[in-house]
């Protein structure tokens, strides 16, 4: 009974010093890969909104959008009924022709990460400013 305990007990210590060598090698792997890894890049989701100077009616806006900061698709609520684009690329450009005068608030939201969004407002027509 004594012989069976001791070797118990032996086979218990290897696993026990296996798994702690295991735990040291997994934690310096996970050290070299977390390395490894690019910079988190901490670039906010940014936009604006221009006229888009080929309407001669002067209704339409002309965003232009940048999420690189997280490379994820955005959607776009363009502040209108039933205005919204639901899957655009992480940065680019769109129009929108608005059918009512007023001013209106564009809402860029990045598609994975909700927290990470923009408002920009945009009164259309657009008036000329200066003479």
């Amino acid at each position: 009974m004594a012989d069976n305990t001791r070797q118990l007990a032996e086979i218990a210590r290897i696993l026990v010093d296996t798994a702690a060598m295991l735990n040291a090698r997994g934690s310096e792997l996970l050290g070299k890969l977390i390395d490894e890894l690019p910079p988190v890049d901490e670039t906010p989701l940014t936009a604006t909104v221009a006229e888009d100077t080929t309407d001669t009616t002067r209704m339409t806006a002309l965003l232009t959008w940048d999420n690189a900061g997280s490379g994820n698709h955005v959607t776009i609520d363009w502040g209108a009924p039933d205005a919204t684009d639901d899957d655009e690329p992480a940065t680019g450009t769109a129009t929108y022709q608005y059918e009512a005068a007023g001013t209106y608030s564009i809402d860029v939201t990045d598609l994975e990460d909700d927290t990470r969004t923009v408002s920009v407002d945009v009164t259309v027509p657009f008036t000329v400013t200066g003479a």
